[in-house]
């Protein structure tokens, strides 16, 4: 260690500094001790940025297994949930179309919680996942309890009105298990030939000419109306109308060949004519209406006993499409 030296002023001398033990530690230990923890401040920072200890790597590995299965178990809440919602929605056309009421008014549900709080978690909180799925089990949960709340009444209401079920109209008019076929729907459309706005009545089915049409529900064959008949209808080309009961009807129109003559009762699923291209029409298909109290309704209420969901969805969604229409 290097001695140091004091000019004095009085004695015009050099005189040795003695410093004092508190002021050797902070003059020349503190110094190094200082430099001592920024270095280990700066390799403990680099180390623990650039290399995981084996229990970091073992948490790393659990949380990406984590968010795997999290991704997993999102897709199938979200399956879940969309049957859930097809379900409802032919709950709803069930209820409109049979018993004519919406299926709230119908029951009133047993299980309340406040769903809305469980749709307003922010996203990106993984210390929550738990949490979280539990919330949207929860809601599931209620959803599924209500709905067989809502089973029990309707199947009630099943046993109450056999004879009504059989005879409504119910399916739809072309038998074809893949339902791959266009579809336009009841509502405001174009008309095919004076490019005119009109209210279709029904939903038309384009499906080539000779096609089998098949009675929507029990019923009596009320009208049928063919070419060689002088007052063949220009709109409907040939065509015929069943009487199911209960104010309900449907008409079958645009037909090739007709298979039954008035006055046949029909049964759900029979062979009542062939599909053509009569009448008013651009292109070869069936025109199908459901009336009540002689009224024109949207059929697309009227087809769910065979269809799937995800049939009666694509139905659906392709009945609504604007444009134009086949007649």
């Amino acid at each position: 260690m290097k001695k140091k030296y004091k000019f004095d002023p009085e004695t015009l001398n050099y005189k040795k500094v003695d410093h004092t033990v508190w002021q050797k530690f902070l003059r020349f230990v503190l110094p190094q001790i200082m430099a001592a923890i920024v270095i280990a401040f700066i390799m403990f920072f680099l180390v623990s940025y650039f290399f995981d200890t084996s229990l970091e790597r073992k948490l790393k590995k659990e949380t990406q297994f984590l968010e795997t299965n999290y991704t997993e178990l999102e897709q199938k809440y979200s399956n879940v949930q969309k049957v859930l919602i097809d379900l409802e929605n032919r709950d709803k056309n069930i209820y409109k179309a049979v018993f004519e009421a919406e299926p709230d008014s119908a029951f009133r549900p047993r299980f309340e919680i406040n769903i809305q709080k469980y749709l307003d978690v922010p996203a990106g909180q993984m210390y929550n996942l738990v949490e979280i799925n539990k919330r949207r089990l929860d809601t599931v949960e209620y959803r599924i309890a209500n709905k067989e709340e809502l089973y029990k009444d309707l199947f009630s209401l099943i046993r109450e009105n056999k004879n009504l079920l059989v005879a409504i109209p119910a399916i739809s008019p072309i038998k074809d298990p893949n339902f791959n076929f266009p579809v336009y729907g009841y509502g405001h459309h174009l008309d095919p030939i004076y490019k005119t706005p009109i209210f279709h009545k029904g939903i038309d089915f384009a499906v080539p000419t000779g096609t089998a049409i098949i009675a929507t529900g029990n019923g009596i064959v009320t009208k049928v109306v063919k070419r060689s008949r002088k007052y063949s209808n220009r709109e409907y080309g040939q065509y015929l109308i069943i009487n199911h009961g209960n104010n309900y009807e449907t008409l079958y129109a645009h037909l090739n060949k007709i298979l039954v003559r008035p006055g046949k009762r029909v049964k759900r699923g029979d062979i009542i004519a062939l599909s053509g291209n009569s009448g008013k029409s651009i292109a070869p298909h069936l025109h199908y209406e459901v009336l009540k109290n002689s009224k024109a309704i949207d059929p697309a209420n009227y087809i769910f006993l065979d269809l799937t969901p995800e049939q009666f969805d694509a139905f659906t969604f392709k009945a609504a499409q604007p444009g134009q229409v086949l007649d």
